[in-house]
């Protein structure tokens, strides 16, 4: 295959990885986007030259002369356009989309059982009684100074980084716990305890009916959780407290707000 073939193709499969248009390419490179896609169409395309290549290697954050070598991991074959072409890697992307998804459903149903495992050893070891649940609440908690206590444990994940406050007051649980994963070369699982005048009030100062975890920048460390979280607008807050202090709310009723609005505000961080 020819180095204009060979150039043209890769730079495709870049950025389909990269998931580019043609007119975010061509405005990073400088260039026009007819000026691209010359160089790029399907029938009698020009060459890319060898400045040209250099230019888009670096904008798409490829190696040096990486475009000009035909014998690369991606398979440098010519895409079949013609209706029978598309139609057949619609069906195989289906199909490599269906055993990805069960993948991910798998993992994370076996996730949620071991964090769910870890958080019942957490309370156990806080020498909290686990109760049966009652109504809607994921767990009925008792300790010797608060009494019976409703908890939702929510753990997040991509995709599932949203909590709904429930809409009626006899559903809301007393206590929110967030379970956050390591930060990178950490171990273990963190969890944010979060009451419910806590919940509400964060949920009022952001104007919302949920409660969003950013997941880039919540993690637990060491004895320490850092929960970062946001609402509707672009508002945000980062909270970072101690994993024992926050185990101790579960203690006592939860009547004393750790998280005011105008703490909130104090703690605000815009994206």
């Amino acid at each position: 295959m020819d180095i204009r073939q060979v150039r043209r193709i890769k730079t495709l499969r870049l950025m389909q990885q990269r998931d580019m248009t043609k007119a975010e390419l061509a405005r990073q490179l400088g260039k026009w986007p007819q000026q691209l896609n010359e160089v790029l169409r399907d029938k009698n395309p020009k060459n890319i030259g060898d400045k040209f290549a250099r230019q888009i290697e670096d904008v798409l954050g490829a190696e040096k002369y990486w475009l000009d070598k035909e014998d690369d991991d991606i398979q440098l074959q010519e895409m079949d356009t013609s209706v029978e072409g598309v139609y057949l890697r619609a069906i195989q992307a289906a199909i490599e989309f269906t055993k990805a998804r069960k993948n991910w459903m798998d993992s994370r149903t076996m996730a949620i059982r071991s964090v769910e495992d870890f958080f019942k050893c957490w309370l156990s070891d806080a020498q909290l009684e686990l109760l049966p649940p009652i109504g809607r609440f994921d767990y009925s908690l008792s300790s010797h100074t608060a009494g019976q206590l409703s908890v939702n444990l929510f753990i997040p994940m991509p995709g599932f980084s949203t909590w709904n406050i429930p809409p009626f007051e006899d559903e809301r649980p007393d206590f929110l716990v967030v379970a956050l994963p390591p930060r990178s070369g950490a171990s273990g699982v963190g969890f944010y305890v979060v009451s419910k005048p806590d919940y509400l009030d964060i949920a009022k100062a952001f104007k919302a009916d949920f409660v969003s975890i950013n997941l880039d920048k919540s993690y637990c460390e060491g004895d320490s959780v850092y929960l970062h979280v946001s609402g509707k607008t672009e508002r945000s807050f980062i909270a970072v407290a101690h994993q024992k202090e926050l185990i101790m709310q579960l203690w006592h009723k939860p009547e004393v707000k750790m998280w005011t609005s105008e703490k909130i505000k104090q703690h605000e961080k815009t994206e």
